[in-house]
């Protein structure tokens, strides 16, 4: 035979000329396969070079008659030919033809052909079921035709684990692993088959000669695997499990095998990283089957130890894999943490993390950090898996690895992981706090690169968002912890971060990275699980960092997170829906909204009533802000607290700059709310709805039309008002004075009466800044000065006077910049208080006195520019030494303020007494002499003091005050003593004990002056017993504030 043609000369003369293409005889190439004259190597020749030419091919086995005999024959040379040359050629040639003529019968005829050789005496060969394993992989749908119509061809290939050769058995097992790849094919297979072929198979693997001494003999390497590779595919099935999972030693089986797991264990102890990497795949295959019903086995045989160690050896990426997901599965299982394999794990798995992060095979990193947070997640918490400190460093080291890789889902995963090892039980002692808040900056630092990055997908982007909120609501609820029990911090070192540092730090990371996340994602999705937790971080910052709040608060009230809090409430938790996510919106809002009231109100009955009002109404409110005016306008008294809510909430987010409605609305349904509402509202409302028409009133037509709801609203608030200090609202009502004018005298009275009382409960350390306010409003100085021009007694002008006395000792006080003085008439004044109190009213008359004695205690004011016309000019001595009010002025004063004493109102008789001091502190300090000539000297004082003394309430602090003032101004007792002596037998008389607080208070006070200045001494012992007496008293000093408390107004 030529290089060329396919021609054999002993039998080619009787082929004629039609067999013949391209050089080659094809009745020459069938009959040289049953030939024994023809060797190997011509036989391979000749089926490559048929094989090669297409037409060679299609006259081959063009016919079926033709083609059968042909496959016959290549089948006959498949188990006689011992050349592996040979061999390989003819399988190849074999399933060429199978793919060239597509067709069931053939395939059929083939098996047939394949079965009846095995049963006419010839051994199941090598070659036949390397044949048929490589015909089920060109045609795999054969598998279930072997299962069902050729179950005898099957059982003789299972008959084919029991030889010896163990080339044949690794045939054998791939075939079966063909089969059992096809779930049809797999269905169709008796019970009793296949038990039997689980026994085949384990009694295989128990015997098998891959111990550590062959296991690189490449033959019984590649039967072992691919036996394993056939449990793998078994473990699929639910029965087949449970055979291969039960069965015991040997038992009355003929067969000697052992169980599953030992086999496992023993493989895990081999050398070859590939027959360990198919064990701990059929592990993980049986516990994906069925993890309750399996892993005790696995974990009572102590598999997890061997797969630790194959942790401590070096061991490829698949294998790492392998394990990684193996211990996963078995980690479900109780067991597992009872018999602290979870202890055991976690030094070999973070030192094999640890190595793995410093590669780039990033499935197996994702399949480690996912072991770690699982065992983190389930270790009992009763059994501590950090001891010591640097222990839990450990673990935080690979943590922040993997949160620093480039890989997001590596990232993420660490990110999980972080969010589990912040649970409190898995801190040592003391917390480390470094480690803490390295793993957080890292974790916010991902977060903010994947934002700015804006490459992924609004999807992937709240996804990240969600993860990294999981773990930084974490490390703040540990924090928390922490700062609520300080056993956990025991021992921490100085070169730790402080506990306070730490929130500190959690609070910058909330307000530079977590808020400006959280609000970008929400504009694009809508995730509540996102929204809740993003929630729950903003309220934990008010436990962690209260010293910082007020600042915060504000800056999130600016940046209109009150606005944005409800209406994501709205979206989300209408109807009952995401009651948990309402929940966590409602204790945000109510912290923040009560951090930024606490800054505006200073008692502490209305900050709690505010409190109950946001509380209760707070989860219900879940409309639209839209729908606000519609719930304000509605008179039902079951909608009065949410109302209530809806006031403080629009008061609070005006107050920094956001507005929820436009003005015009706002003032519109705030008037309505206020008309329609008939019984009195609480304080705290009416000025946060006084506030609201105040900043939006220029929305109204005319000022006109709200003139009497804002003169009840301010009479309101000056009656309630107690110890009221909203700055917000002192700011609105000076800006609404100046658009008033004096032809509206009822709201004039109001505002006034307002500020008046304002100044009045302010706290003493506060009052610089409302003076400076209202002194900086010209258009309040020309309205009282206009006020106070006219003889009018009204009430506007009582108010007028009071106002003005409390802001010009108010700016002396301070010093305050005055930017318009106030001209008053002094001398008309006292010309009302000498000449015309019969025709004055008492009201007046106080206010009046009132205002005199601020300006004696003043002296010079800058505020208050007071008219001396009715002086000569140039002033005489007499008079320029007591200007303003002159010689004669201040003699009528004090005619006046004599007259008003000797009145029976005690209100009166204490103002006149009170202006009396401060006229002899005036007179004083003019000229020392002249206190004496003008008082004490004067007989009228002597009458006048007889007269009081004489009366039934010759005891009345006024009346003591005054002999208090005579003595002290005077010098010494002596010029007094009688009175003295009349007030202390009168005092002996009654008994201390039956005298008021008040009484006492003042009875004491003037005792003890008059024991300072040289009284006679039988007087002296008198007084002094009589102050024992009263000191031995319990103390009470209600009456004398009460006291001093009205003589101020």
């Amino acid at each position: 035979m030529s290089s060329l043609d396919v021609i054999c000369e002993k039998i080619h003369q009787s082929h004629g000329p039609r067999w013949e293409l391209a050089g080659i005889c094809v009745a020459c190439v069938v009959e040289m396969m049953d030939r024994a004259d023809v060797s190997a190597v011509r036989k391979r020749a000749a089926l490559v070079s048929a094989m090669r030419v297409d037409a060679v091919r299609e006259l081959l086995y063009g016919e079926e008659d033709r083609r059968i005999r042909f496959i016959s024959s290549l089948l006959r040379l498949l188990f006689s030919a011992v050349d592996s040359s040979l061999l390989d050629q003819t399988v190849q040639v074999l399933l060429q033809i199978t793919l060239d003529v597509p067709n069931q019968q053939f395939l059929l005829f083939i098996l047939d052909q394949i079965h009846s050789q095995w049963t006419e005496g010839l051994k199941v060969s090598l070659s036949s079921l390397m044949f048929l394993g490589k015909l089920l992989d060109v045609h795999p749908a054969l598998s279930q035709t072997l299962t069902s119509s050729h179950l005898c061809m099957l059982e003789c290939v299972c008959s084919g684990l029991l030889v010896w050769d163990e080339d044949v058995k690794a045939a054998v097992c791939y075939v079966l692993f063909r089969i059992w790849s096809s779930s049809d094919a797999v269905q169709t297979v008796p019970h009793t088959l296949r038990q039997r072929m689980c026994v085949l198979l384990l009694h295989t693997l128990s015997h098998t000669q891959t111990s550590a001494l062959t296991v690189n003999c490449l033959g019984v390497c590649v039967c072992v695997c691919v036996f394993l590779g056939v449990v793998k595919q078994m473990c699929q099935f639910s029965e087949v499990v449970s055979v291969l999972m039960n069965l015991q030693d040997g038992g009355e089986e003929p067969l000697v095998y052992q169980p599953l797991p030992l086999i496992l264990k023993k493989l895990l102890l081999s050398a070859q990283d590939s027959l360990q990497v198919v064990s701990v795949r059929c592990v993980c295959a049986v516990l994906i089957h069925s993890p309750l019903l399996f892993s005790s086995t696995f974990i009572q045989a102590d598999l997890p130890e061997f797969l630790l160690e194959v942790l401590n050896s070096s061991c490829s990426d698949v294998l790492l894999w392998s394990v990684f997901s193996c211990l996963l599965l078995l980690s479900e299982d109780p067991l597992f943490f009872s018999q602290c394999h979870a202890v055991y794990a976690m030094e070999p798995l973070v030192r094999c993390l640890k190595e793995t992060l410093g590669k780039a095979n990033t499935e197996v990193q994702k399949q480690g950090l996912k072991l770690l947070t699982a065992i983190l997640d389930r270790q009992p918490v009763s059994v501590r898996l950090f001891p010591t400190g640097s222990e839990f460093s450990s673990v935080c080291d690979v943590i922040a690895g993997g949160m620093a890789s480039s890989c997001l889902r590596v990232s993420m995963c660490a990110v999980r992981a972080a969010a589990v090892l912040f649970r409190p039980n898995h801190q040592s002692s003391p917390v480390q706090l470094s480690d803490i808040r390295r793993i957080v900056e890292i974790m916010m630092s991902k977060c903010a690169e994947h934002r700015e990055s804006r490459s992924a997908s609004d999807l992937v982007t709240a996804g990240v968002l969600l993860q990294t909120l999981i773990c930084f609501d974490a490390a703040c609820r540990l924090v928390e912890v922490c700062v609520c029990d300080s056993g956990l911090m025991d021992g921490v070192c100085s070169a730790q971060e402080t506990l306070q540092s730490v929130c500190v730090f959690l609070l910058h990371c909330c307000d530079t990275t977590c808020i400006p996340a959280a609000t970008g994602v929400c504009e694009h999705v809508s995730s509540p699980q996102v929204l809740q937790l993003f929630y729950s971080v903003l309220s934990r910052q008010f436990s962690l960092c209260p010293d910082h709040m007020t600042s915060f608060s504000r800056k999130l009230a600016a940046s209109g997170f009150i606005r944005l809090t409800l209406e994501r409430k709205a979206q989300l938790c209408s109807g009952n829906r995401n009651v948990s996510v309402n929940q966590v919106c409602c204790d945000f809002l109510l912290k923040l909204c009560m951090c930024l009231i606490a800054h505006e109100h200073t008692l502490s009955h209305e900050l709690t009533d505010v409190q109950c009002v946001l509380q209760e109404s707070l989860p219900s409110l879940c409309c639209s802000v839209s729908d606000w005016p519609a719930v304000l306008s509605d008179i039902p008294q079951s909608l009065r607290n949410s109302q209530y809510c809806l006031i403080y909430l629009m008061h609070l987010s005006l107050l920094h700059g956001d507005r929820f409605l436009s003005d015009s609305a706002v003032f519109t349904c705030v008037l309505r709310f206020i008309v329609c509402v008939q019984e009195t509202l609480p304080p705290s409302v009416l000025s946060s709805a006084l506030c609201l028409l105040s900043a939006t009133q220029h929305s109204s037509p005319r000022l006109d039309t709200v003139s009497y709801v804002l003169t009840v609203l301010l009479e309101l608030l000056c009656m309630m008002q107690s110890g009221h200090t909203d700055y917000t609202l002192l700011y609105h009502i000076s800006n609404l004075v100046a658009k008033l004018n004096s032809t509206n005298p009822e709201l004039l009275l109001s505002v006034f009466n307002f500020l008046y009382c304002f100044l009045c409960v302010c706290p003493s350390h506060a009052t610089d800044r409302a003076v400076c306010l209202l002194l900086g409003n010209v258009r309040l100085m020309e309205l009282l000065e206009e006020l106070l021009s006219s003889s009018s007694s009204s009430s506007l002008s009582c108010s007028s006077l009071l106002l003005l006395s409390s802001l010009m000792l108010l700016q002396h006080t301070h010093s305050a910049q005055v930017q318009r003085s106030v001209r008053v008439d002094l001398h008309q004044i006292l010309r009302r208080l000498t000449f015309s109190k019969k025709q004055t009213d008492t009201l007046m008359l106080m206010c009046s006195v009132r205002f005199v004695q601020v300006c004696l205690d003043v002296d010079e004011s800058a505020l208050v520019c007071v008219c001396d016309a009715v002086l000569q000019r140039p002033l005489p001595a007499a008079d320029g030494a007591l200007h303003p009010l002159g010689h004669s002025g201040a003699n009528s004063l004090i005619t006046a303020l004599s007259t008003l004493m000797l009145t029976k109102q005690d209100l009166m008789v204490s103002a006149a007494v009170n202006c009396l001091k401060s006229l002899m502190d005036f007179l004083r300090r003019r000229n020392p002499d002249y206190v004496e000539q003008m008082v004490c000297r004067q007989p009228w004082t002597r009458f006048l003091l007889f007269s009081l003394l004489s009366s039934d309430e010759r005891l009345r602090p006024a009346v003591l005050q005054l002999l208090t003032l005579l003595v002290c101004f005077s010098r010494g007792v002596s010029q007094w003593w009688t009175e003295v002596e009349s007030v202390c037998e009168e005092v002996e008389k009654r008994g201390v004990t039956n005298l008021t607080d008040d009484r006492k208070h003042t009875l004491r006070l003037m005792l003890t002056q008059c024991c300072a200045r040289s009284p006679p001494d039988d007087l002296r012992i008198k007084m002094e017993a009589l102050v024992e007496s009263l000191t031995q008293l319990p103390p009470s000093e209600t009456s004398s504030r009460r006291l001093l408390s009205a003589v101020k107004r």
